[in-house]
């Protein structure tokens, strides 16, 4: 007769886990490298992109990043410009980076694979976030975002909330301690961006 341990048990969990792809936590999936990808920006990854990132990484706490590559911050980038675009301050970029650090580690999606989500933010067609292909466009999804967060924060008062409860109210995430902790990530990313 066989006896297993509780570490032996978990590790065999954790293992089957990252081979079949089964998300334990609503984050970024384990088999985030098989997933298909859409470029962040019109001229795709730039040499300054590759440059942040080389620059950003060390900087990183590596929690749920690590590193990034160019291509990661391509994505950052579409999004900080967007902010910018509609005139809001680093605080909304922030937190919008940080929503799609931890929902999809700054990879823009456009195969679903929890449910119906696509994009840097995973927002579903199917819960009105817009359709398919604009959901994988990172300047409608960051406005559709931003449009949400200030919705639900009248008179800008998503500037003196806590980024990581601003987050969670968009996102409505079974996880709700998730963004907070990816602040500081995207702070890093952010004023490598906004200058």
């Amino acid at each position: 007769m066989l006896k297993y341990t509780r570490a032996a048990i978990v590790t065999a969990i954790a293992a089957a886990t990252v081979t079949f792809g089964v998300q334990l936590a609503h984050s970024a999936p384990a088999h985030a490298a098989s997933i298909p990808t859409v470029p962040c920006a019109a001229q795709g990854v730039t040499d300054a992109d590759k440059n942040i990132a080389k620059d950003v990484t060390p900087k990183l706490n590596g929690d749920h990043l690590g590193k990034v590559d160019g291509y990661q911050v391509s994505c950052a980038r579409a999004v900080v410009d967007q902010v910018k675009a509609r005139g809001m301050d680093e605080k909304a970029a922030k937190i919008a980076v940080a929503t799609t650090i931890v929902e999809t580690n700054l990879h823009n999606y456009n195969k679903a694979v929890d449910y119906d989500s696509l994009g840097l933010f995973q927002q579903r067609p199917s819960s009105g976030w817009g359709k398919p292909t604009e959901l994988v466009n990172p300047a409608y999804a960051t406005d559709a975002f931003l449009d949400r967060m200030v919705e639900l924060h009248p008179h800008d008062s998503w500037k003196t909330k806590n980024a990581g409860d601003v987050a969670q109210k968009v996102q409505v995430s079974a996880f709700p301690d998730r963004y907070a902790t990816q602040m500081d990530d995207a702070t890093t990313l952010v004023s490598a961006l906004w200058k």
